[in-house]
């Protein structure tokens, strides 16, 4: 009788256990985007809602914005301000907010500011603890900073994308 034994690598993928967690000062950061120049700690005073992706021109990622954008204004009425980051050249990321007009949307059809963590590649992202190094790219992951430049939130998403309606229930409990 011959035993084989068929090797199976089943690893489970604990990068989102890596991620800066809750009740930790969350790095500040000077970013460009579409809007212009970010930076976190001039946003003190604010809830923050800091946002990774993997790369612009995508099809979750344009859902993503899409239902961010929706419902904005619930943000904002919350006292929060929406950063989205990628490792994506600025150059690609105006021109995605741009091919959004193309497809019959509005051109400024994205009030808070898309993000590129280009050059130096990816600090903005490894400074979170979200840059995936095999990849070159951002986990998708999402963090929120109250006021006072603490993580309160964090999640690393694997198999969803981030639900607006979960992001302003966490921020409603803050």
């Amino acid at each position: 009788l011959a035993i084989k034994y068929l090797l199976i690598d089943i690893s489970v993928d604990c990068d989102h256990f890596m991620a800066l967690q809750p009740g930790t000062k969350a790095p500040n950061f000077t970013i460009d985007s579409h809007l212009g120049q970010v930076n976190l700690s001039e946003l003190r005073g604010k809830n923050v809602v800091v946002g990774f992706h993997p790369a612009s021109f995508t099809g979750g990622w344009l859902n993503q914005v899409r239902e961010f954008r929706v419902n904005y204004d619930k943000f904002v009425a919350l006292n929060a301000e929406i950063v989205q980051i990628s490792v994506d050249q600025l150059p690609v990321q105006v021109a995605w907010v741009k091919s959004m007009a193309e497809e019959g949307e509005d051109e400024g059809t994205v009030p808070f500011p898309v993000a590129s963590d280009f050059w130096p590649h990816g600090d903005v992202t490894r400074a979170f603890d979200v840059f995936n190094e095999a990849t070159g790219r951002a986990k998708r992951a999402v963090f929120i900073v109250d006021p006072e430049g603490v993580i309160r939130w964090s999640n690393v998403y694997t198999e969803s994308l981030p639900a607006s309606s979960e992001l302003i229930y966490e921020l409603e409990q803050m």
